[in-house]
């Protein structure tokens, strides 16, 4: 029977829900305006393609697409994620990214159930939301914090495992991002590893949540091979082919390896000792994971950067997002051991000063981290509002997309397709004169098309409307 909260753990709670409630306000202060990684314009393009009844793209569909060998489009990304977004841009492409505050809050109920779990107290779990890259990806579309929360409520499901709550997360784990069976697996090994004795001992009742776990994983494959042969024919996934160099190779120590090491020390400092809290209680799974994505990614040839040092510092954990989370936790549990300590040593103002901190910090965090992103989105915002205006004198909810203006321009209320030349193209055209890249300088395009005149420019942008119409406005 599960007893009742004491006044003191109804008090943290309370603190724990205004904590995440400012930094929810931050957020919405500071609400994004546009994309921010390439990636999230897939999800968007598949997005829209699903409200629109199709599954695969057309010549002029918005997007990023993988082109097979007989040239035809087919999706690049899962389908799973993009079918999450498609109701948020039914009602509002904006409101999308609520998905990003949802998977952080969740991250966040996680940590407080593992502390208090340990004994600990669940306020700093609050941490969370401090962590810079975890606040950064919340804010995007990016499916890496989803899948960072699922798996952590997987692994907190398998200690008091309910059958249908611990097959579904496990199987929704597989669906969400092509890392997460062989996350999956990570935690699945490492839990046996924690199980070890009472794998020999044929315990079974032990083993019950690591079978639900396997069934979830059973199921999710299922559906992930099922969503590809409808997406591309076949059970891969779109982007199986890449040509080139290897992926993986010890050659990229040098740079992937080198950027998470620097993290891993410098976000926050001497993060990396969030592990030793699992380690000290024998917590193989989340060590399995934390150990092996990290491995795994420092030797693969791609990492996130910057325009500087601080930006990729961030950046880069991205591709280990999820052993960042389980890091913070560890993180958290440790601080909290040492603030309780320095309390008792020199007085309670120690431990009050901690609370109040708690509570305010991460609302700070997310306004600064907020206001910072949300000034580099503002030429893109301010180019939507001129589109927006520009439609509507024109009495279109169609408008035609170049290639740098996806991530602001698929966020258009109407439709939305691709500028091809000699295609069937709407009256305006949303045409980006600079790339929308943040890892790379900007570099000028051109906006010059035949039957179309310039009618208003912002930075960084042009709107474009056909010449005839554009003659009779």
């Amino acid at each position: 029977m599960k007893l009742p909260m004491t006044p003191q753990q109804s008090r943290r709670t309370v603190l724990l829900s205004v904590g995440v409630l400012l930094w929810v306000v931050a957020c919405v202060w500071n609400w994004p305006a546009a994309l921010s990684f390439g990636d999230e314009v897939g999800y968007l393009g598949q997005a829209r393609l699903f409200l629109e009844g199709h599954v695969r793209p057309s010549v002029d569909s918005p997007g990023i697409w993988h082109t097979t060998a007989e040239g035809s489009l087919i999706a690049k990304y899962p389908l799973f994620h993009p079918a999450l977004l498609a109701p948020f841009i039914a009602i509002a492409p904006r409101s999308a990214f609520l998905l990003g505050v949802i998977s952080a809050i969740l991250l966040v109920a996680c940590a407080a159930r593992l502390l208090k779990s340990w004994g600990k107290d669940p306020l700093w779990a609050l941490l969370v939301l401090v962590q810079p890259a975890i606040c950064v990806v919340s804010r995007t579309l990016m499916a890496d914090l989803l899948l960072s929360s699922l798996l952590f409520a997987g692994y907190l499901s398998l200690k008091r495992p309910t059958a249908w709550v611990t097959a579904g997360l496990f199987a929704v784990i597989q669906l969400t991002k092509p890392t997460g069976p062989l996350l999956t697996i990570m935690l699945i090994c490492g839990e046996c590893l924690t199980h070890w004795k009472s794998i020999k001992a044929r315990d079974l009742q032990s083993l019950r949540p690591i079978g639900f776990a396997l069934l979830g994983f059973a199921i999710g494959m299922l559906l992930v091979g099922g969503l590809n042969i409808l997406a591309n024919g076949t059970p891969q996934y779109g982007y199986h082919e890449r040509f080139g160099p290897p992926s993986f190779g010890f050659q990229f120590l040098s740079t992937a390896g080198a950027a998470h090491a620097k993290s891993l020390l410098l976000n926050p400092p001497l993060l990396i000792l969030g592990a030793l809290p699992f380690w000290k209680r024998r917590e193989f799974g989340p060590l399995a994971v934390i150990a092996g994505l990290i491995s795994l990614m420092s030797i693969y040839y791609f990492v996130d950067w910057g325009r500087n040092w601080l930006d990729s510092l961030v950046l880069s954990q991205r591709l280990i997002l999820p052993a960042i989370a389980f890091l913070m936790a560890g993180y958290a549990s440790l601080l909290c051991d040492l603030f309780a300590w320095a309390s008792r040593r020199w007085g309670r103002w120690i431990s009050t000063v901690s609370t109040v901190g708690l509570v305010l910090i991460p609302g700070g965090v997310g306004q600064v981290i907020g206001a910072r992103h949300l000034r580099w989105q503002k030429p893109m915002n301010d180019a939507m509002m001129v589109v927006n205006e520009v439609s509507a004198s024109q009495g279109t909810k169609h408008i035609a997309l170049t290639p740098n203006a996806l991530k602001y321009g698929l966020l258009f209320r109407g439709r939305t397709s691709m500028y091809v030349p000699d295609h069937e193209n709407p009256d305006v055209i949303l045409c980006a004169t600079k790339n929308t890249s943040y890892r790379i300088s900007e570099v000028d395009l051109a906006c010059e098309f035949p039957g179309y005149r310039r009618v208003r420019s912002v930075i960084g942008s042009d709107v474009l409307v056909r010449a005839d119409k554009a003659a009779t406005k």
